[in-house]
């Protein structure tokens, strides 16, 4: 749990917080990942998954699009985020933001800051990934461990990102209604079943195709991963290349500081897309920036102004 968290959860009772853990685990938490999805809650809640992400933004302090333990805490004490920080801290954020001082953020003076905030998040985001796809524990990723893992961690496209929502989705179809005998890969029929409907109709040999263009271990079947490569339009190529753009020092191992690069340039690429979005989203007066006011009021939740854990 972050410090701000910590303290903000300091004078609730150990008894309670244990009762919230249990509620977590057997009421939110559904596929027991640690987390919650907006999937998960929008079938708790009831609602629309454009509503359960929307309660998901206001106390997503590390801004991974999921409601951890301790952001649940903020949600069911009717908090936001926004909660955590002072009216001293709230305006430090905004001066550190706004460079020129005018009481304003400016599309530039975002983009700026945002690449600074995200920046600060890059090493942490970096190791847990390492760590993640890292089978071997020789502290680096090989192309196996990379197709494997980041595929689904990572956006493989600067201009292709699949949210988690988006993810989810795909997870759940893949599953429960392609992967028919659920050995976590499909097979040339599995494929078939899937393609020809009354709409196409696909020979033994385009399906193979199909399967080859993305099959990363050769394998002749389409795992998860190889599957995300299919819905994208990309091929093992694309994804052979983008591993070759991260490795560097090209020894066929991306190592951690490789992956702090690699993580930064598809960031810096996000950002650019981004920060027009969140300065429509904030901008209440339609002037084109961010006053203080509007800042605490919206964009103090889209940001992860938290470390990275």
């Amino acid at each position: 749990m972050s410090d701000a968290l910590a303290k903000f959860t300091r004078g609730v009772p150990k008894s309670v917080i244990e009762e919230m853990k249990k509620e977590f685990k057997d009421n939110y938490d559904t596929n027991n990942d640690g987390t919650v999805s907006c999937a998960e809650l929008a079938k708790l809640m009831d609602c629309p998954e454009e509503e359960a992400q929307k309660m998901i933004a206001t106390v997503d302090v590390n801004c991974d699009g999921r409601m951890q333990f301790d952001e649940l805490v903020l949600f069911m004490e009717g908090s936001t985020k926004a909660d955590l920080y002072s009216s001293e801290e709230i305006q430090k954020m905004f001066e550190d933001l706004d460079k020129d001082g005018n009481g304003k953020i400016s599309p530039e003076e975002l983009s700026k800051g945002v690449r600074e905030i995200y920046t600060k998040l890059i090493e942490g985001m970096a190791t847990k990934l390492i760590q993640e796809a890292d089978k071997d524990d020789d502290g680096h990723v090989n192309m196996e461990e990379f197709c494997d893992t980041l595929v689904e961690k990572l956006p493989v496209r600067k201009d292709r990102f699949l949210n988690e929502q988006l993810l989810e989705c795909i997870k759940k179809d893949f599953k429960e209604k392609f992967d028919k005998n659920g050995d976590g890969s499909l097979t040339n029929a599995e494929m078939s079943e899937l393609m020809n409907n009354r709409y196409s109709s696909y020979s033994d040999e385009e399906i193979k195709e199909m399967i080859s263009r993305v099959d990363l271990n050769d394998d002749g079947r389409m795992q998860f991963s190889e599957f995300l490569l299919y819905v994208q339009n990309m091929s093992k190529d694309d994804i052979k290349n983008q591993f070759k753009a991260i490795d560097k020092d090209e020894n066929g191992k991306i190592s951690p500081e490789e992956m702090v690069s690699g993580i930064k340039e598809i960031y810096a690429s996000m950002v650019d897309s981004e920060v027009a979005k969140l300065i429509k989203e904030a901008d209440f007066d339609g002037d084109g920036c961010v006053d203080i006011w509007e800042f605490r009021r919206r964009l103090l939740l889209q940001l992860p102004f938290e470390n990275f854990e």
